[in-house]
């Protein structure tokens, strides 16, 4: 079992966001401490998720989910054009808006970055994964020295992330 024990008592946004700080823990060393390496200021109104000065990296784990980023209309629609629409053309509808959805929140949080204030944030890298995959991809298999494989990950994530049940 994956421990992820900070030094400071930390609460995550979401389970996932626990787990990319557990991984974050074990493959790159990086500690948890509020304020400082999570949920760190970067301007005056936002913070980052996860703070890797070593790295000079920004860390923001997001996951779109179309119905957050969409008006109520705007979402119905959708939700219409799939009764008309085969599933593989719905999915490749919905993933060409999760892809914009990533990437217009990536240059928000790079512009907000751009301009802040707070000393050394304008020039630190800034990754969004936006799944577990890439999350994997973009963060700890670049940046660890253990030669971790996309299925080790893919086995520790699912233990960190699914819940325990508990007697019936």
């Amino acid at each position: 079992m994956l421990e992820h024990t900070p030094r400071f008592p930390v609460e995550f946004h979401s389970r996932e966001e626990a787990a990319c700080a557990a991984l974050l823990t074990k493959h790159l060393g990086w500690d948890a401490i509020n304020g400082k390496t999570y949920q760190r200021p970067i301007s005056t109104k936002h913070d980052a998720d996860f703070f890797l000065p070593e790295l000079n990296l920004i860390v923001e784990y997001h996951p779109p989910v179309i119905k957050w980023y969409s008006p109520d209309s705007t979402f119905s629609r959708l939700k219409r054009l799939q009764r008309t629409l085969s599933p593989h053309e719905y999915s490749e509808v919905q993933e060409l808006l999760t892809q914009q959805i990533s990437y217009d929140y990536y240059k928000r949080r790079r512009a907000i970055m751009d301009i802040s204030d707070i000393e050394g944030v304008n020039k630190m890298r800034l990754i969004v994964a936006d799944s577990p995959h890439t999350f994997f991809r973009d963060v700890l298999k670049p940046h660890s020295s253990n030669h971790l494989t996309f299925q080790h990950f893919k086995n520790e994530w699912n233990q960190l992330t699914t819940r325990k049940r508990g007697r019936g």
